[in-house]
């Protein structure tokens, strides 16, 4: 009884091992430009990030006006309010880089943090 268990638990352990190699050979995909779906079209980035996209999260003593007003002179559009976060996620204008507008932004004291929408992908 105890060959049975010790063959079945050594093939087990084959197989595991066999599998783990098959997942980590097929998927190194390191080099290749990360994709994020955008409803019905495909966007690649090989930035890292979306080249028109910002997070914004504001202090709390930021009033919503103030916001608002902010993200108009700007130029900005809100794509998305993150409730509870009080993040927005924002479309910058097409002439402006994602980078030099983070390192601008950062300097504004109402602004607790900025940073570009980063494209992660699953490996």
């Amino acid at each position: 009884m105890k060959e049975i268990y010790r063959s079945r638990k050594g093939l087990l352990y084959i197989l595991l091992l066999a599998v783990a190699f098959f997942f980590s050979s097929c998927c190194t995909c390191q080099n290749s430009p990360s994709v994020e779906w955008r409803g019905d079209e495909t966007f690649q980035s090989q930035k890292g990030y979306v080249p028109d996209e910002l997070f914004i999260k504001f202090k709390s003593e930021v009033q919503e006006k103030e916001i608002k007003e902010f993200l108009e002179l700007h130029g900005f559009t809100v794509i998305k309010k993150i409730e509870g976060q009080e993040v927005y996620k924002v479309k910058i204008p097409g002439d402006q880089s994602v980078l030099e507008m983070v390192e601008a932004l950062s300097k504004d004291s109402r602004i607790q943090y900025v940073e570009p929408n980063y494209v992660r992908s699953v490996h």
